[in-house]
């Protein structure tokens, strides 16, 4: 198992501070099974992790999916979608040789919200990668909103 890091993007690391979303938002990040790879040094394997962005303190991630953009050639390949301390806190065994969305239910927990009181990571584990090619494309979709962010706007107590 490896942990890669995909988190840099053009010389800065690639946190929800670097989408221009308003909040809250949707985020989306692509990733590429040849980038990971070549992040890693190797063909990628089961239970290897893609970092997919940073989460800071105080940021709630949710209605997170997994959209397959490009289908893997090779006959098996699955993931999960979580964080660092649940792999599959969002997406659970999503097919990576067929195109389209994770399912919800066990393949797509869309209703699922978190607030995050500490710094964590969004990550993409490959499960199984039996025959993989790394010749895939997908695409990693949720909801954020950053409490952190200032300035906030004013609630009715604040009106005056």
């Amino acid at each position: 198992m490896a942990t890669v890091s995909t988190l840099k993007q053009g010389g800065t690391g690639a946190g929800l501070g670097n989408f221009n979303t308003k909040q809250p938002g949707v985020v989306s990040v692509r990733l590429r099974g040849a980038d990971a790879a070549d992040a890693k040094g190797s063909a990628l394997a089961a239970n290897d992790l893609i970092q997919v962005c940073t989460i800071p303190a105080g940021t709630t991630v949710g209605f997170a999916t997994l959209n397959v953009l490009t289908a893997d050639t090779g006959t098996t390949l699955t993931f999960d979608l979580g964080d660092g301390s649940t792999a599959d806190e969002f997406v659970d065994g999503a097919d990576g040789t067929t195109a389209g969305f994770a399912a919800q239910g066990t393949n797509g927990v869309f209703s699922q919200k978190i607030l995050y009181t500490s710094a964590d990571v969004l990550q993409l584990k490959v499960v199984t990668a039996s025959s993989a090619n790394d010749d895939w494309e997908v695409e990693v979709l949720f909801e954020v909103t950053d409490y952190n962010s200032k300035p906030r706007p004013q609630s009715a107590k604040d009106a005056g």
